[in-house]
């Protein structure tokens, strides 16, 4: 699945003029693929050189146990690859943006509930707005352009 953008630019021709268009230009859609983006910016490369996946290997995660365990079936059966997937190709601004709505709701859980009850609601809330904040965050730093 390829997310579709609208790229705007200046246009280098335009003067001014009574009737006219604007100095903008909004171009034809072009394809923005997550996988190439990820590719582009090297990002596998980056997390090698880091470390992390002999790391990660030293305290027993390895992807044969992955498989032995069932895991990456049993997240495409729920179906977290695709929507993984659907993250990765949308907006990552809107994705950010969303999390003010679970902290507005922590806030006002936490300004008009009792006392124990308020931050059993509370922090789910605000897990899910940091969350939220910094996925949306890391979509836009990958699929932005170099």
């Amino acid at each position: 699945m390829q997310a579709q953008r609208k790229v705007v630019s200046v246009d280098k021709n335009w003067k001014k003029e009574f009737f006219g268009y604007g100095i903008f230009l909004e171009d034809s859609e072009i394809s923005n693929d997550a996988l190439n983006q990820i590719q582009n910016k090297k990002v596998l490369s980056a997390v090698e050189q880091s470390g992390l996946l002999s790391g990660l290997e030293k305290a027993g995660f390895t992807l044969s146990g992955l498989e032995d365990l069932k895991l990456l079936s049993l997240a495409e059966s729920l179906g977290l690859l695709s929507l993984a997937e659907k993250v990765l190709n949308s907006n990552g601004a809107a994705i950010a943006s969303s999390a003010l709505i679970p902290f507005l709701l922590a806030f006002l859980s936490v300004c008009t509930l009792d006392e124990p009850a308020k931050y059993f609601v509370a922090a789910p809330l605000v897990i899910v707005a940091g969350g939220l904040f910094v996925t949306g965050n890391i979509v836009q730093g990958l699929m932005a352009e170099p």
